[in-house]
Order: C-alpha cells, then structure tokens, then sequence
C-alpha cells in the first residue's frame, strides 16, 4: 500500500462515550499580572473607539490592536503556501484510519514487539 492510498472508511452509528478528565489547570505564564494589564489596554482602547466614529483602520479587534503594538520588522515578508497532500479533509474517518495505519506501521519497524 502507498503512503497516498486511503482505505474507506465507515463510522458506527450511536452515541458517542467521551469519559470526564480530571486536573488541575496550570499556566505557563510569569508575568500574568503584566499580561492582564496588556488585556485591560486593549479593553480601554476599545472602549474609546467606542466613543468615537470606526474607521476601517481603527485597531478594534483583538489581534489587530496587538499587532499594531508590536515592534517593526525590517525583513521582508516570505510568501508560503500550504498544499494539501490528500484530497482528503483532515478530519474524515479514512484520513484518521490512515494515520493510524501508518503510525502503527512506523512503531511496528521501530519496535516489532510493541502491540
């Protein structure tokens, strides 16, 4: 079988069981108290443009007002492309199928042992 071929695949009909997690949730984060300032920033800034007439170059939204804080950049912007390597969506029950095929046939190489 080639890497590109993908077994159909069907789906079993019913309800799906999905078990409850437990933990704790961590963050990452340090300096929380100075990114929640950076939040609170935007909210007030929001909240002027609120006041006032939106342009279309107003920064209202959450990604563009931060974008609009960052330092400039000197380099040039790269121009990348995403091609899809199927033709099949990422998340259909033959692509995930296929994954599992060739994981388990990578472990199975590495490891032949291993169930």
């Amino acid at each position: 079988m080639a890497y590109s071929e993908i077994k159909p695949t069907g789906l079993p009909s019913g309800d799906v069981n999905v078990p409850l997690t437990s933990g704790n949730l961590t963050s990452s984060c340090d300096n929380l108290s100075e990114e929640m300032d950076k939040e609170y920033d935007w909210l007030s800034h929001v909240e002027k443009l609120h006041a006032v007439e939106i342009s279309c170059k107003s920064s209202i939204s959450w990604a563009a007002y931060h974008a609009s804080r960052m330092a400039e950049s000197n380099l040039l912007p790269s121009f990348n492309a995403m091609l899809p390597l199927f033709a099949e969506e990422a998340s259909s029950p033959s692509m995930l199928r296929h994954c599992f095929d060739i994981i388990q046939a990578a472990v199975q190489h590495v490891n032949p042992r291993q169930i």
